[in-house]
């Protein structure tokens, strides 16, 4: 990875691995066999790697497979926690209850829990929700959340990874309420500014949101990011779930 290296995202997957694979053959990042070829260049996953889909742990290994492969190649992997992948976690971690009951109820596929092991759960935990690359701030949701839990990319990294190792349920219950938003940059871009004043870069990149749920269920929509808030903001979820094309999106 240099200062010159390429960079690109990509937004939620939830389980469809061939439709992932798919999309970054299509962009020269990985081949035939699922190997890393995209040499120095960084990329981003935006999070949501489970649930509605059928093959959710298998993206999940894909990402952990390529953090490896493009360190060694010189290359970047970052893969983001969207609000799914903790639901994931906490149903894992917790049981039976109520977190198991959220993940149900939000999506979650059996066969993700039952095929999940302790290293798919303790790297869902580490996952950052917030990175910054260059002038692009990168974050899972559309939600005004973050700035509740720190002023740095850091610090809200570190907050809400200690809330999500810990026992603490109320606050957890809390975070999965306020990871669960939409569209607040869509209605105030007023907040998207504050966002990038604090925690820095040019412009937020978000997935969370499918973008016919925000372009006025436009259903052909889904091949091509969507930029709004005055250009502030470009939502990346192409809506794979739902049939959507989905996008590998070259940032810059």
């Amino acid at each position: 990875m240099s200062p010159t290296s390429p960079i690109f995202a990509i937004g939620d997957i939830h389980g469809h691995f061939d439709h992932c694979a798919a999309l970054l053959r299509d962009a020269g990042l990985i081949d035939d066999a699922y190997n890393w070829t995209g040499a120095d260049a960084i990329l981003v996953f935006l999070g949501d790697y489970v649930d509605r889909g059928p093959d959710g742990i298998a993206v999940i290994d894909l990402v952990m497979r390529l953090q490896t492969q493009a360190a060694r190649a010189g290359g970047y992997v970052v893969g983001l926690l969207g609000n799914h992948d903790m639901l994931l976690a906490l149903a894992y971690g917790f049981g039976r209850g109520v977190f198991y009951d959220w993940w149900r109820s939000a999506g979650g596929v059996k066969a993700d829990l039952a095929h999940m092991a302790d290293d798919h759960f303790h790297w869902l935990l580490e996952r950052p929700v917030m990175v910054r690359l260059s002038d692009y701030l990168f974050i899972h949701a559309d939600a005004s959340f973050y700035t509740g839990y720190g002023g740095t990319v850091a610090t809200v990294n570190h907050a809400i990874a200690q809330l999500i190792t810990s026992n603490d349920v109320d606050h957890l219950a809390d975070l999965v309420d306020q990871f669960g938003e939409h569209r607040a940059f869509l209605a105030n871009d007023e907040l998207a500014a504050r966002l990038l004043k604090i925690y820095g870069g040019q412009q937020i990149l978000h997935g969370h949101t499918p973008i016919p749920k925000m372009a006025g269920g436009v259903p052909d929509n889904t091949g091509r990011p969507y930029i709004y808030a005055h250009d502030l903001c470009i939502n990346l979820d192409g809506g794979i779930y739902a049939g959507g094309e989905g996008f590998v999106y070259r940032v810059g």
